[in-house]
């Protein structure tokens, strides 16, 4: 039998995740207020994680268009993601 407060611990982690990154909190938090889904969130936290690791970890407000293109160009030519997947 599973303990319940293990449960109820599980699942307050998973409704209230904390990004180490103030910045992905603050999408986080954005989002919540929107009503996006936890699995939209999470997505989107995803793909905001692999754009800024793309780019060494430098930060989304200090690049601009060259580097969203660069990104782009990325996963269609290396990672063959599709094209809906990037809109």
């Amino acid at each position: 039998m599973v303990n319940d407060n293990l449960v109820i611990l599980y699942l307050l982690k998973l409704y209230f995740t904390l990004y180490q990154s103030p910045f992905l909190n603050d999408i986080n938090d954005f989002m919540l207020a929107r009503q996006y889904s936890k699995r939209t969130i999470k997505t989107y936290i995803a793909w905001i994680c692999a754009y800024i690791n793309f780019h060494n970890k430098q930060h989304p407000g200090d690049m601009g268009k060259p580097e969203v293109a660069a990104f782009l160009t990325y996963l269609a030519v290396e990672r063959t993601v599709s094209a809906r997947t990037k809109i």
